[in-house]
């Protein structure tokens, strides 16, 4: 199995984000903007590794990095402003499993957790399954408490942006339970 988990710097600049009111959250379809007075950081999607089995030229792992850019955030078209001055009261990691097998099987395009690229996402403490070819392990990003509301800052479905479905940016009435079982939600103390 591989692993492509948060490294250390990342949880520095996560712990930053829990004990410091970001000014302003912006979201993009592939970054995060946590905006200070004179710096931001910038939590972004990028493609771990391409290629990854023999049957798929277009299997690919998704995940997210976290920059400190030391510069006053401009703002620039297509940004959307999520939260202004709203402490964060609660941040989860966001971690799932990927299983990769050969997608012209076609007992797997039953499954509700299949994709095109033959990957399957589960639980990371489901029970794998014989035929797969390659397993990850993989930090997807944050679910971020915001007072009442949520932030799901993770990508989902392997897929290449934080696409958002019907516009819903901030999650309000939110309840754990109608989280995807996909994923497993570690919270950050």
């Amino acid at each position: 199995m591989k692993t492509y988990l948060l490294d250390t710097d990342d949880f520095v600049l996560i712990s930053y984000l829990k004990s410091n009111t970001p000014k302003k959250i912006w979201w993009t379809p592939i970054q995060y903007i946590f905006q200070y007075e004179d710096f931001y950081i910038e939590m972004e999607i990028f493609c771990c590794e391409k290629n990854i089995v023999s049957f798929n030229d277009y299997s690919f792992i998704m995940s997210v990095k976290f920059k400190k850019v030391n510069e006053k955030y401009s703002n620039i078209n297509g940004c959307i402003l999520l939260s202004e001055n709203r402490k964060i009261s609660n941040i989860y990691l966001v971690r799932t499993l990927i299983q990769f097998h050969d997608y012209r099987n076609p007992k797997y395009k039953e499954n509700k957790n299949y994709n095109s690229v033959g990957g399957i996402l589960s639980h990371p403490t489901a029970k794998l399954k014989s035929d797969i070819e390659c397993t990850n392990l993989v930090d997807v990003g944050l679910l971020i408490s915001i007072e009442n509301d949520f932030i799901d800052a993770f990508v989902k479905e392997n897929d290449d942006d934080f696409y958002k479905f019907e516009e819903n940016y901030l999650l309000k009435n939110f309840n754990f339970k109608d989280l995807p079982k996909q994923y497993e939600y570690i919270k950050l103390e």
